[in-house]
């Protein structure tokens, strides 16, 4: 019976340690973000770059051709520091519009421009880009740290 006892509780226990690494997993997966932008397609002709623009035969509408840059990051804070890591491939052609899908704390989905992660009227991203490693780095400042975003955050 003591046998039985012993096992029934270890189990128990395993269960419950089980159930908190799986609220650690989900505040750490909150601070994960998914990177979304859309960028003009070009193509190249005589050292001349040209956009591609697409034309509806039957109205002759034209329509702008996009590629879409896709990748994943993540925020990390020392201090009282936050940053965004991604890789420098990523990051190279993103625009201020980029745009950052997340999951909040409580398991939202939520969206947030990179325009909103940088002082107001700053017209291009500063990423600090290692010059060996695909790995680059983009400082928030303290001032935005301070907002709803990074409160429903756990980095």
């Amino acid at each position: 019976m003591r046998f039985i006892t012993t096992v029934l509780l270890l189990l128990w226990v395993n269960y419950i340690s089980s159930q908190n690494k799986d609220v650690y997993l989900r505040d750490f997966f909150s601070s994960v973000v998914h990177i979304a932008d859309s960028i003009p397609a070009t193509k190249t002709i005589k050292n001349k770059v040209y956009e591609i623009v697409l034309k509806d035969p039957k109205n002759g509408k034209l329509k702008n051709l996009n590629r879409f840059k896709l990748g994943t990051g993540f925020f990390i804070k020392k201090d009282l520091d936050v940053y965004l890591v991604t890789a420098a491939h990523v990051a190279k052609n993103l625009s201020i519009n980029t745009k950052l899908t997340y999951q909040s704390r409580d398991g939202e989905k939520k969206q947030i421009i990179i325009s909103e992660l940088l002082r107001e009227n700053t017209r291009s991203i500063s990423w600090i880009i290692h010059p060996k490693a695909d790995v680059a780095v983009l400082h928030i400042p303290l001032d935005i740290i301070e907002t709803d975003f990074f409160k429903s955050l756990h980095y």
